[in-house]
């Protein structure tokens, strides 16, 4: 995960220029983030369109995503040599991206639950996501807390409820206990930084 503080305000590019600074071997792969539940298995790589789910078994592909405060998600399928990147904020949460993009490599590909490992990154955590009614009570009342008139959400806790509720050992689930709005020297955050908020960049592969 890339975190360059000196890239203020930066947001367009920043994966391609990193892939190109960074040196990387192998075939980049990535997508404009949109807030969807679209998955895609890349078949090719380069920019693959509108999506927030990339999937691929390809051992020559690098997945990228930017995030600034959402939910970064990193599955890997060693078995099978199957990596996927999610980019995970409220709306994809409530719209379920990460089971999508489980359900989506499970079917594409026929391998089983107990063959995948997820990694949680660094993201915005309960104890500065405040959101209003309307979004809080899109979720169980068990991922907010109450404050004042609003809510403090977990995004967190509910993907990994989610997780669960398929199935998913605890065990096979991991996560950074960074807070990207907490962390002013580590990490950009759009709830703090506003308009001048740069963006952390994500990239995945397997040997």
């Amino acid at each position: 995960m890339v975190n360059d503080l000196n890239m203020k305000k930066k947001k367009e590019n920043v994966i391609e220029e990193y892939y190109n600074i960074l040196g990387f071997k192998k075939k980049l792969v990535h997508s404009r983030q949109i807030h969807s539940d679209i998955v895609k298995i890349s078949s090719n790589y380069g920019f693959i369109g509108d999506c927030d789910g990339i999937i691929s078994n390809n051992k020559n592909h690098i997945l990228a995503i930017q995030v600034a405060d959402c939910l970064p998600i990193f599955i890997v399928n060693l078995r099978e040599n199957i990596i996927s990147l999610v980019h995970s904020g409220w709306r994809g949460s409530f719209k379920k991206i990460l089971l999508k993009t489980v359900i989506s490599i499970e079917k594409k590909f026929n391998v089983k639950k107990k063959d995948f490992l997820f990694f949680f990154g660094p993201s915005i955590h309960q104890c500065c996501y405040e959101v209003g009614f309307d979004v809080s009570s899109k979720f169980q009342s068990k991922h907010s807390i109450k404050k004042n008139d609003n809510y403090m959400l977990n995004l967190l806790s509910v993907n990994i409820d989610q997780l669960l509720s398929i199935n998913i050992n605890k065990n096979q689930i991991s996560f950074d206990k960074s807070c990207t709005m907490c962390s002013i020297k580590k990490f950009h955050s759009f709830r703090r930084d506003g308009e001048f908020s740069g963006r952390n960049i994500c990239y995945l592969s397997i040997n």
